[in-house]
């Protein structure tokens, strides 16, 4: 249904499927080419003076009337470059059920050029996983803006007596700035491995730990830990007592890599982990556990 103007001046605007626009479009071709005015003819057809030079245009092109009937919306290439990595997702995650899209990519590496999202659908195809259901969760996050405003930092034991594992986490962008696995849990080792992500980042503004004793003097005073930071012009923060959530990325991570580790041994003391430098780890998400059981001999690399 068309819509005039109250007014009667002015354009007549119409619907899309209420004329035959190949019609119209030759008749403007027409009238353009006898010299018509562009404002004028564009408010005769009740149509914009920019559809009219598009009109122009695509007759200019060709100059046949075909190129003014309506294009199909339909690409000219359709990508089918998932179906080139089915099979390769599907035997991964056949061989590691543990491994979802995420991790599955990080695993991968170089051998696939998909993203998670494309792997995540290959596995629901594949009836490998099933969708959950979408529910809109709310919370609150805590998250600085910027990379190397604050870092995070803790041990996780990963059975009593030891390995441990010390990691210091990009509190902005969740990056694993460097991981190692130690015999003690040491103010030392703490400050071993904080020079070394120095050493290889730049320096944080701040660095967030919990109320460890290898990070807080619990006789009073000044930690050592404390006055490295404060000699390396870094502000020691920590998290409040009993709230485990205030470093929760880091706590997540642990927790992460602690599952895929049993997933991948029955004990822990069965994973043979070396007692390494630190490692620095290419993703700051969970996919990154991937490769570091990869860099510590415990996942398969091929």
């Amino acid at each position: 249904m068309s819509r005039r103007p109250k007014s009667n001046i002015g354009k007549v605007v119409y619907e899309r499927n209420e004329r035959d626009w190949f019609k119209v479009r030759k008749y403007a071709i027409k009238r353009l080419r006898e010299g018509w005015n562009r404002e004028r003819l564009a408010a005769h057809l009740g149509v914009s003076k920019s559809f009219l030079s598009k009109w122009w245009n695509a007759w200019l092109e060709n100059k046949t009337w075909e190129s003014l009937r309506d294009r199909s919306s339909r690409p000219h290439t359709i990508h089918t470059k998932a179906w080139k990595y089915y099979d390769l997702v599907v035997e991964t995650r056949k061989e590691h059920p543990e491994l979802g899209p995420e991790k599955i990519k990080a695993y991968l590496g170089d051998q696939i050029d998909i993203s998670h999202q494309t792997i995540y659908d290959i596995l629901v195809l594949a009836k490998l996983i099933k969708p959950g259901k979408k529910v809109r969760r709310r919370w609150r996050s805590f998250s600085r803006k910027h990379s190397n405003s604050l870092w995070q930092m803790d041990f996780k034991t990963l059975q009593d007596g030891g390995p441990y594992l010390l990691t210091i986490i990009d509190d902005h962008s969740r990056f694993i700035l460097a991981s190692k696995v130690i015999e003690a849990e040491t103010t030392e080792e703490a400050i071993n491995i904080l020079k070394s992500a120095i050493k290889m980042f730049g320096k944080p503004r701040q660095i967030l730990t919990d109320h460890g004793t290898q990070f807080y003097a619990t006789r009073g005073g000044t930690s050592q830990f404390t006055e490295f930071c404060k000699n390396q012009g870094i502000k020691h923060i920590m998290a409040g007592v009993k709230k485990p959530t205030t470093i929760g990325k880091i706590e997540r991570w642990h927790r992460t890599i602690k599952t895929e580790l049993l997933a991948k041994c029955a004990s822990i003391a069965e994973c043979s982990i070396p007692n390494a430098t630190p490692i620095v780890v290419n993703s700051a998400t969970a996919a990154s556990v991937a490769v570091m059981l990869i860099v510590w001999g415990i996942g398969d690399g091929e």
